[in-house]
């Protein structure tokens, strides 16, 4: 599982928002294989930075918890 640190639009939020959805879903293209059933991704807004913060530490804890997975953290510089 790969995750950025948050992001909070400085601009026109819909602009910025297409703009880093099209660049991310060229990441996870680029560098997640068709064969990998496992292979998903999320990409998620939230209406305050609090409520990112709290669902941000949430799936960090949980998803770490399981053993189950890689975690590393990666820069948004990687797609966009």
């Amino acid at each position: 599982m790969v995750y950025t640190d948050i992001r909070t639009a400085s601009g026109d939020e819909t602009k910025e928002m297409q703009t880093v959805i099209q660049k991310f879903g060229q990441f996870i293209n680029t560098n997640c294989k068709p064969t990998n059933e496992m292979c998903t991704s999320d990409l998620n807004s939230y209406y305050t930075l609090e409520q990112a913060q709290k669902r941000h530490k949430e799936i960090l804890e949980e998803y770490g918890k399981s053993g189950k997975y890689d975690i590393s953290r990666i820069e948004f510089n990687k797609f966009e």
